[in-house]
């Protein structure tokens, strides 16, 4: 039995009818099949220790497991601004007990949006939580993040550095706390400029047992107006390769351009009655405008106003200069989709804002989490 996941040994305990399997760990259904291996459990039947089983209840170690009210504690690292978060701080089956981020106004930023009453982010190199000696201070059920990506990136310099370790950290302490469900988020590229670092990731999670579900999302799909494609890695503890696949494919909201997705939302991005959008091109070979019946290009952590003397290119969907808004940050988070009540203080919100997971990813990947939760329940 040892050698079978929790979801096989679920499936034997359904196969024999046993009841009272839905709320334990692998081991404890492990010692259930070993105490009735052929039968259902009867009333006059004990389970050692202590608990006595009755067909009309269920197993509870420590916490009610009753899918309407339990909430899963999430702990987030490289949490930014919050973009990420905001999914699981919006659904009420989460609670995000503690954030850790290195960048101190991303930090300012979260607080001032999600803590309320205490400071749930904090600035923090992770690597510090490796330490024997940290304190974490809870047990988290998911911890979600998505380490830096630039050492990864076709637009960064393909070296592959200490921001390429973090990666590896990040899963050093999943396996640390070896939660129930953890999300990964960075840039498809790890699997090819990265290799060496994907590979010992992959492996170090296989080693944990790890059920992973593995998907370049695209995220117009869910809704978002930008080209941006972004690999997400959902691992369950002992669970099956490829569990969230169905559940990603069924919640795809797809949106073709910017025009559609303000005609969706009723979001006002900052137009001012103009239909094309200024994004200053990585080299002076690219266009740099761009149409609202277009998808805007990802969203990157540098603002720059069209200059004067920029020159017109071919592709470029307007060359009326009356035409064309410069974008800012506001722009900008709406195109991540952050919610108009987003707060950003006056400052260091181009880089926190392009470096977001858009909120609105954030919000299917808690919904589908918790959909899995709950269906494991029954």
């Amino acid at each position: 039995m040892n050698n079978k996941t929790r979801n096989e040994l679920i499936s034997i305990c359904k196969e024999r009818k046993i009841k009272g399997y839905s709320s334990m760990k692998k081991a404890e259904i492990i010692q259930l099949l070993a105490l009735e291996p052929s039968v259902t459990f009867e009333p006059s039947v004990t389970f050692e220790p202590s608990v006595t089983f009755e067909p009309s209840v269920t197993f509870e170690p420590s916490v009610t497991l009753d899918p309407s009210r339990v909430r899963l504690n999430v702990l987030s690292l490289f949490s930014g601004c919050g973009g990420l978060d905001w999914g699981f701080h919006k659904n009420d089956g989460f609670n995000v007990v503690k954030s850790y981020d290195s960048m101190k106004y991303a930090v300012d930023t979260y607080n001032l949006n999600f803590g309320k009453t205490t400071l749930i982010s904090e600035k923090l190199d992770i690597i510090e939580i490796l330490k024997p000696d940290f304190k974490l201070g809870f047990t988290p059920d998911i911890i979600i993040g998505g380490p830096p990506c630039q050492d990864f990136s076709i637009a960064g310099e393909k070296n592959i550095g200490d921001r390429a370790n973090l990666s590896v950290s990040y899963i050093d302490i999943i396996c640390k706390y070896k939660p129930l469900y953890f999300i990964m988020e960075n840039v498809p590229t790890i699997r090819t400029i990265g290799k060496s670092i994907y590979d010992v990731i992959i492996q170090k999670l296989k080693d944990e047992s790890y059920g992973l579900s593995i998907h370049v999302v695209y995220m117009p799909d869910y809704g978002i107006p930008q080209g941006r494609s972004r690999l997400i890695i959902i691992g369950e503890k002992d669970g099956l390769d490829g569990a969230f696949d169905s559940l990603l494919i069924n919640t795809k909201t797809p949106v073709k351009n910017i025009r559609d997705y303000i005609s969706n939302t009723g979001v006002d991005i900052g137009l001012n009655g103009k239909e094309h959008i200024y994004r200053h091109p990585r080299n002076y070979s690219r266009r740099g405008v761009f149409s609202i019946d277009e998808l805007y290009p990802t969203v990157r952590g540098c603002l720059r106003k069209m200059p004067p003397t920029y020159e017109f290119h071919v592709g470029d969907t307007s060359n009326d200069r009356n035409t064309i808004v410069s974008p800012d940050w506001n722009m900008m988070a709406a195109i991540q989709t952050f919610p108009p009540s987003y707060k950003f203080y006056e400052k260091n919100n181009a880089i926190i804002i392009g470096n977001a997971v858009p909120p609105k990813m954030s919000e299917v990947l808690a919904n589908i989490i918790l959909t899995h939760y709950h269906s494991a329940k029954i």
